[in-house]
């Protein structure tokens, strides 16, 4: 069962996407800039399409580059994570005009944000 404001469906099989991974509002998320440093970034709504098991790698990176976003769900996994390819998503950093606005809407804080245990940095080895 995902958690408010996500939602998803799964129907499997072997051509195209397993199901998608979508959320109702503004979320949160950790980006990665090119020098390698991390950066709070808010995304708007979206809907993810969702890769479970093994998945190709020619395939995920069709989906970053063309949809800008998947989300993966590994066997054995107890998490989906959900990659964005910033350079094709709309995103909001604390420097974009409307990040106030977004973030109002997102309904949370960073704080909110890491008490609904969605800390990427717990998930991610980094």
């Amino acid at each position: 069962m995902l958690k408010e404001p996500f939602s998803g469906e799964f129907w499997g099989g072997k051509q195209g996407e397993d199901g998608y991974v979508k959320w109702s509002r503004p979320i949160h998320c950790l980006a990665r800039e090119n020098e390698g440093q991390l950066a709070w970034v808010v995304i708007e709504a979206n809907k993810a399409p969702l890769e479970v098991g093994y998945n190709d790698s020619g395939k995920f990176y069709r989906y970053l580059i063309e949809n800008g976003i998947c989300a993966r769900w590994p066997y054995g996994q107890s998490y989906i994570t959900v990659f964005v390819n910033l350079e094709l998503i709309k995103f909001y950093s604390t420097n974009s005009n409307n990040f106030k606005e977004v973030l109002e809407r997102s309904g949370e804080s960073i704080e909110v944000c890491l008490e609904l245990e969605r800390n990427p940095l717990e998930n991610w080895k980094i």
